[in-house]
């Protein structure tokens, strides 16, 4: 079974509970807290993977990471769920699928954005709007490095390429001469 199949389910009914809740924002941050602090530590994602963990053992776990998070109590409860179920496992899947179909919910666009070098806070805010502007949408960057284009940046939102690089501006410069000869 892929990872989608396990963690699309359980984070629309995770979606559909806070929506109905009140709660998404904040359920979202903890969500994304969580996730993170499982990626970066061993020890809990080898508690959240290990099948030789028992389900106690996952639960005690569960619990005193949501103590220190001060996670919301319906959110501890679905995270006892998924230990019962011996699906923490997925977990990072199902906070990914979780961002993705709050994003839709909320009408929040993800562009990545590659650049050749950082963009400084001021470009990144009015980029944002400018997207938002051209996209009619909010607007999340996902900004990576890419030596590669040179200068310039290369965006993509929502299935549309917008490539400003000077890499792309010397390949069609190049495909102009080339067609010329």
């Amino acid at each position: 079974m892929a990872n989608n199949e396990v963690a699309t389910p359980y984070a629309k009914a995770l979606l559909d509970i806070v929506v109905e809740r009140g709660t998404l924002t904040s359920v979202r941050t903890q969500v994304d807290a969580l996730a993170g602090l499982a990626a970066d530590s061993f020890d809990l994602s080898n508690v959240f993977a290990n099948p030789t963990v028992t389900e106690s053992e996952r639960k005690a776990v569960v619990g005193a990471v949501c103590d220190q998070l001060g996670a919301d109590p319906m959110l501890r409860n679905f995270l006892m769920l998924l230990a019962e179920k011996r699906r923490l496992a997925y977990f990072g899947d199902i906070a990914a699928a979780f961002g993705h179909l709050a994003d839709a919910r909320e009408g929040v666009v993800t562009a990545e954005v590659a650049t050749a070098a950082e963009l400084s806070e001021l470009q990144r805010v009015k980029l944002t709007k400018t997207l938002e502007n051209l996209t009619g949408r909010k607007v999340r960057l996902a900004v990576s490095l890419d030596a590669s284009l040179l200068g310039g940046l290369r965006v993509t939102v929502d299935g549309h390429v917008y490539d400003t690089s000077v890499k792309n501006q010397l390949d069609a410069l190049r495909g102009r001469i080339l067609n010329e000869l």
